[in-house]
């Protein structure tokens, strides 16, 4: 029982400090309504953000008019290509 709880414990810190380290941006979007699911898929855009998921990125075209806007890669971009707006 005691190792189930210390395997628990230590995947738990692991799940806080990779939820910490991946800095999401959804640049703009407080204040649109869009309809979007709270799963975590984060992908990169060609504008740099990173995004939560594919939904956020619709809205960000939609309520930030860039339909310029498209997916680059999974996963969140690189910290030197990250950018607000």
């Amino acid at each position: 029982m005691m190792k189930q709880v210390v395997i628990f414990v230590a995947m738990l810190a692991m799940l806080i400090a990779f939820v910490q380290g991946v800095q999401v941006e959804n640049v703009g979007l407080e204040n649109c309504q869009c309809i979007s699911t709270f799963e975590y898929l984060p992908l990169c855009a060609s504008n740099g953000v990173t995004y939560s998921n594919p939904s956020m990125l619709e809205c960000a075209k939609k309520c930030l008019g860039r339909t310029d806007l498209a997916k680059v890669r999974d996963g969140a971009c690189p910290e030197s290509q990250t950018t607000t707006e």
